[in-house]
């Protein structure tokens, strides 16, 4: 079965009139802070496989490779993953990570990951919107929309 493998354009302008770039898998939205990633949205994005939850793998298997993310940048565990627990909690994770996180995922899923990691390198146009601020205003339309109903 053929993945969506792409990265999608905001509906949204940002402040400077370039369309950001989301990173959209299968429909679903990988939010990005910085260096860190969603390993809860790359889950969800894959198909939420059973028993591949982030939790599971960053104590089992991913272990070894966060603890080695965590030296070479001089980091504590906890600041190259970082766990929210609740609503709208989720685990964000250093970039490198997520790579690993995606390989255990999928094929597919793992080499789209690569495939967006190559074009920004190649410069093609990285989000000038911060994630928040387009899960915000996604999350007013919502309730806009809503209220007009």
């Amino acid at each position: 079965m053929a993945q969506i493998l792409q990265t999608t354009k905001s509906k949204q302008m940002g402040l400077d009139g370039v369309m950001p770039v989301i990173l959209d898998y299968n429909g679903v939205q990988i939010r990005d802070k910085g260096e860190m990633l969603s390993l809860t949205d790359m889950w969800k994005a894959s198909g939420s496989p059973a028993n591949r939850e982030p939790y599971n793998w960053s104590r089992k298997e991913g272990r070894p490779f966060i603890e080695a993310v965590s030296i070479a940048q001089n980091l504590t565990d906890r600041q190259v993953i970082i766990k929210k627990q609740g609503r709208n909690g989720g685990t964000m994770a250093h970039w490198q990570i997520g790579l690993a996180y995606a390989k255990y995922l999928s094929d597919e899923f793992h080499m789209w990951c690569n495939q967006v990691v190559r074009e920004r390198m190649e410069g093609k146009p990285k989000s000038v919107i911060p994630a928040e601020f387009i899960e915000k205003m996604n999350r007013m339309d919502g309730i806009v929309r809503m209220l007009a109903h």
